[in-house]
């Protein structure tokens, strides 16, 4: 008998591995909505001429507010093995609200992208393992390095293990699931709605550098299994820390860095009953500067080089959720 109880009490203390992964049919339509609240105060400047820095140099007061928001509607059309091979997108809402506020002046721009209201199809390849996206209408006015510059996952499924996982159990990540919560849905063209026509190519060069420079490392745990509203939800925690940069020129005569630096700390719920993001709500500590360099002339007609830097400070908190329609 005394086996036998060993092996029951075994039973009963050994953790529940769970298989947190796609389980989507056809049919299904998800509301998805993303929305990042960021807050930055200038931390300094440096100015630096001909390679020497001048002193004492005062960075005047500046705060920074913006809210991003990201509305999508997915029809799942086909799926296999859980994972969506044809579905529509919807570009409900997209729109930015940036404020600044100085000591002596106060600005707010509102961007937006020419995909709102649009419907696009990724459809699955399996030898490329990858999606691609088309337009479903072929009148809309959306260009093919736009569509190419999308990404499906708005799940965050690149914070997935793989396989089953017990709870406290962890595994490591690279920078890449960022992008997820940085830019939903990927590349969207944000631009100032009021005063510009479309994205700027030099914009649109940034971005996409940003993107491809982005390295980094962080781990994912597993904490279990929560119960609300009758689903099953998952319970991971994340903590991550990234890096990019981006520089290029937008015109003559000035060239332009870019660096940036983060470290992500939250939660994401996966609802296990579905096989879906349920929510996420992730808070980030970050540090952007940007560099000017540019030549001047003094009044004897020599020409410098000057190098400016503008750094800032501050937080981000990523808000994620689904429902289902």
């Amino acid at each position: 008998m005394k086996p036998i109880l060993s092996l029951a009490a075994l039973f009963l203390v050994t953790p529940l591995a769970e298989t947190i992964a796609y389980d989507l049919q056809g049919g299904e339509t998800l509301l998805r909505t993303f929305e990042a609240h960021a807050t930055y105060e200038r931390s300094g400047i440096e100015i630096e001429v001909d390679g020497e820095e001048l002193p004492d140099v005062e960075a005047p007061d500046l705060t920074m507010d913006s809210l991003e928001r990201v509305v999508v509607r997915d029809e799942i059309g086909e799926a296999e093995g859980g994972q969506p091979t044809d579905f529509r997108r919807t570009f409900e809402e997209l729109v930015q609200e940036t404020s600044y506020e100085s000591e002596d002046e106060e600005a707010e721009f509102v961007s937006g992208s020419d995909l709102e209201g649009i419907t696009v199809r990724f459809l699955w390849d399996d030898e490329d393992e990858t999606y691609y996206a088309e337009l479903t209408d072929e009148d809309d006015d959306v260009d093919a390095d736009t569509l190419e510059w999308l990404t499906a996952d708005m799940d965050l499924a690149g914070f997935l293990p793989e396989g089953e996982v017990e709870e406290g159990e962890s595994w490591d990540i690279d920078a890449r699931p960022y992008l997820s919560l940085m830019w939903p849905s990927g590349l969207v063209g944000w631009y100032d709605t009021e005063n510009e026509e479309g994205p700027s190519e030099f914009g649109i060069e940034q971005d996409r550098l940003i993107v491809e420079n982005l390295e980094g490392e962080g781990t994912v745990t597993f904490q279990g299994v929560e119960e609300e509203e009758g689903l099953r939800l998952a319970l991971l925690w994340v903590e991550l820390e990234v890096s990019t940069e981006a520089s290029g020129s937008p015109r003559d005569g000035l060239e332009v860095e870019v660096e940036m630096e983060r470290a992500i700390e939250g939660t994401i719920r996966w609802d296990l009953t579905h096989g879906h993001l349920y929510d996420a709500d992730l808070e980030t500590d970050s540090e952007w500067s940007r560099t000017e360099v540019f030549p001047i002339e003094d009044e004897d007609g020599a020409e410098h080089e000057v190098r400016q830097t503008e750094s800032q400070e501050g937080t981000i908190r990523y808000i994620a959720s689904v429902e289902r329609e």
